[in-house]
């Protein structure tokens, strides 16, 4: 999350702010009972091309990439990239 918020902004302390903000919403999670959810959704292909689309239940944040095909292994790869972005999900629920 940190090279993330990195590559679009900066300022002193930006990374112990994000460890404090990540620390602080993970507590609130707890309190309310909400896990960190992903859901993956596979769908039918749209103007002939194949996206996997990932959505994460709590922000409902949305990450959506474009498949040059539907192995698993392409798809791995891009669950790999989402998640060294914005953490590893507690439970994975696909449609599928």
């Amino acid at each position: 999350m940190k090279v993330l918020a990195r590559s679009y902004v900066w300022w002193p302390k930006l990374d112990s702010e994000i460890e404090n903000l990540s620390f602080t919403t993970a507590r609130a999670c707890a309190q309310v009972g909400i896990s960190k959810n992903s859901v993956i959704s596979h769908t039918r292909p749209i103007f002939g091309k194949n996206f996997l689309i990932v959505v994460d239940a709590f922000s409902k944040w949305l990450e959506l990439r474009l498949l040059k095909n539907t192995t698993s292994e392409l798809v791995i790869l891009c669950l790999r990239q989402i998640f060294s972005i914005n953490g590893l999900p507690d439970i994975i629920v696909s449609d599928k």
